[in-house]
């Protein structure tokens, strides 16, 4: 997006001069905002728009005070730059009493704080609960009964920055601390974030935590959060006894660590296989077709096969026969065990006893016997 510094934009005697950022400290008036917008060439467009939002949204963040989201933000902010632009491009010889009074009240309330307060309670828990950070009782009395009076949220200083990133911290463990005491009782459900927050470690083994979230697919974060949130029911994380909180970083290390563990016994398992068994069925299967320089989807009815080592009955490996004949699926398993330790030990195959595996001439078990040259029980 193009940008630039030095416009003005004047409406009756007001000017509106182009700003490459946001005032330190202070939560924005329309005005700002607008001379925000006017930093970028195309300030009308969608994308400036939803930029601008996205840094009104993370700045009403930073500063510990709850908006509506960045989407009903840039609608918000749409509607001001119509009749901004309305107002600055109405016709010099048709400025009548009415555009005077127009303009007079858009620049009264251009000079009031852009009020993005969000004012659904539910919606203000949850952000709260997802920021770890909460409001006091004068911030809601304020931002709810009188927004305007003032934007000044901290008092300036001789140093730009208004906020250290201790403070900020301090305030998250605090508010953190707050919200694992009385979580119990008002069923809420926080992220966790354990660092820094007690002295005591928590060096139990998360085995079990972490072969049920790849089980089921859960996030590092989603399953921190939900095991602590247990511990808390149970009586066994408190205000006092922080050590049992469950780190998404722990997790993840455990996952990693049991993933590890796995992999190396799959290895002493393929060591020991002397035996194969595979199974199969037809299932509906999407394809992708090109005509004429377009492509079209279709469904097609195809054969899955599926191979396990022996002993242990694991997964070794898939593949899909051009057809459901006993050749072509003797041909797709050679395929897999050819070239691998397996062709040299290999002495089993087992399936099920259908007339396309077993069948004496045409069976897959029989041609594929054939075929690797091998003595094979079945």
């Amino acid at each position: 997006m193009c940008t630039r510094n030095s416009v003005k934009k004047f409406l009756i005697n007001e000017c509106y001069k182009a700003s490459e950022e946001f005032p330190p400290g202070r939560l924005p008036t329309l005005k700002q905002v607008l001379e925000r917008c006017l930093f970028f060439k195309e300030y009308r467009t969608e994308n400036v728009q939803r930029e601008v939002s996205e840094e009104l949204y993370n700045l009403w963040i930073k500063y510990n005070v709850y908006p509506i989201s960045a989407n009903a933000i840039k609608m918000r902010l749409n509607n001001h730059l119509k009749e901004f632009s309305r107002l600055l491009n109405y016709d010099k010889k048709k400025q009548g009493p009415k555009f005077k009074l127009d303009a007079s009240k858009f620049i009264e309330d251009s000079k009031k704080l852009f009020d993005i307060f969000q004012k659904d309670h539910k919606i203000l828990a949850a952000a709260e609960r997802k920021y770890l950070l909460k409001m006091t009782e004068d911030d809601h009395k304020f931002y709810e009964s009188k927004p305007s009076c003032s934007y000044q949220l901290y008092p300036e200083t001789d140093q730009e920055s208004t906020i250290s990133e201790s403070a900020s911290e301090e305030n998250i463990h605090q508010s953190y601390v707050e919200m694992l005491a009385t979580s119990s009782n008002n069923g809420s459900d926080p992220d966790y974030i354990a660092d820094g927050l007690s002295d005591q470690q928590n060096r139990r083994e998360l085995r079990t935590l972490a072969e049920a979230c790849d089980r089921y697919q859960i996030s590092d974060r989603a399953g921190a959060a939900i095991a602590s949130s247990v511990l808390v029911d149970f009586g066994l994380i408190t205000r006092d006894k922080m050590q049992n909180v469950i780190d998404k970083n722990k997790l993840r290390r455990e996952r990693n660590k049991l993933r590890k563990e796995r992999q190396k016994e799959e290895e002493n398992w393929f060591g020991n296989i002397t035996g194969i068994g595979f199974d199969g069925r037809r299932d509906a299967t999407l394809q992708i077709s090109e005509l004429n320089g377009k492509y079209y989807t279709s469904t097609i009815l195809e054969d899955h096969y599926v191979i396990t080592g022996e002993p242990g009955d694991f997964y070794l490996d898939h593949f899909s026969p051009e057809s459901g004949k006993g050749i072509d699926i003797a041909h797709g398993i050679y395929k897999k065990v050819c070239g691998t330790e397996l062709e040299n030990r290999l002495s089993l195959v087992k399936a099920d006893g259908t007339n396309v595996n077993t069948g004496h001439r045409n069976g897959s078990i029989r041609i594929f016997r054939d075929v690797s040259w091998k003595t094979i029980t079945t």
